[in-house]
């Protein structure tokens, strides 16, 4: 076994990092939901950079739509 993992028998080495028992408990309830996220995050640490890149997606993409939509074939209608 790698020397990088965390034996579920070693306490966790942050707050921020679950043990891999606990990891597996969270993956085992969100595959149980109705609708389960096809992508998730664990960990306030995750959860806060991804918030950060998808703040920095909504301010960057916009300034690129008129030349994304430049290479629409002639004719082709734009979902709404």
């Amino acid at each position: 076994m790698s020397n990088h993992l965390i034996s579920p028998a070693q306490p966790s080495p942050s707050p921020a990092h679950p043990s891999p028992s606990v990891l597996t408990s969270i993956v085992a309830d969100i595959a149980q939901l109705p609708s389960p996220p096809l992508r998730t995050v664990i960990g306030s640490d995750a959860y806060k950079a991804i918030m950060g890149k998808i703040k920095t997606y909504g301010e960057e993409y916009p300034k690129y739509q008129e030349l994304a939509e430049s290479t629409d074939v002639e004719g082709y209608q734009r979902p709404t």
